[in-house]
């Protein structure tokens, strides 16, 4: 087994493994502790209701990314597609730490968020681990195909501006600010 395929399956499964177990946990507490399948279950009915609601649409991007990592060795561009969608799936879910309130029943009155959860935290490193294991494939799958040492060179500008961001250090000081 090649290390491009470790890394596929290996971080395919982790994240998948993550994924299943955010699922059990409290993602986030209002007025009550919410569970992960309650909010993947009921998230698609409050995406037209609430803006705090569209966090959810990572599950479905996180999806994307699973079958480019599902995939990578038969289409050649899904590896690239496996770290973008982990990738925006990651910035999508963590948006979530910016909203101070969220809907919570029918009557659409927003609470405020007490906390987040282990199952939220699980959620995230979920993406995350999915985000690492599309450019770990992406990066070693360059290597055996072009003879490239790294995809260093075929991404200058986009190092160069992440570098400049400040986005960075404000969703960790959003992330430490104490609830309540």
């Amino acid at each position: 087994m090649r290390a491009d395929q470790i890394w596929r399956y290996g971080s395919l499964g982790l994240s998948i493994a993550l994924y299943v177990w955010c699922l059990s946990l409290d993602a986030f507490c209002a007025p009550s502790c919410q569970r992960g399948y309650d909010i993947l279950i009921t998230g698609p009915f409050g995406l037209l209701a609430s803006v705090t609601s569209w966090t959810w649409l990572a599950n479905p991007v996180l999806f994307s990314a699973w079958f480019g990592l599902a995939v990578a060795d038969r289409i050649s561009d899904a590896r690239f597609l496996a770290f973008g969608a982990g990738l925006a799936a990651l910035v999508v879910a963590a948006s979530f730490l910016l909203q101070r309130e969220v809907m919570m029943n029918e009557a659409g009155i927003l609470n405020p968020i007490r906390a987040y959860g282990a199952g939220y935290w699980v959620w995230l490193s979920s993406m995350a681990v999915c985000c690492v294991g599309g450019l770990a494939t992406a990066e070693l799958s360059a290597q055996q195909e072009y003879g490239m040492k790294s995809l260093q060179p075929l991404l200058p500008k986009a190092t160069a501006c992440c570098a400049r961001s400040s986005a960075p250090r404000r969703v960790i000081a959003v992330a430490m600010r104490p609830i309540g």
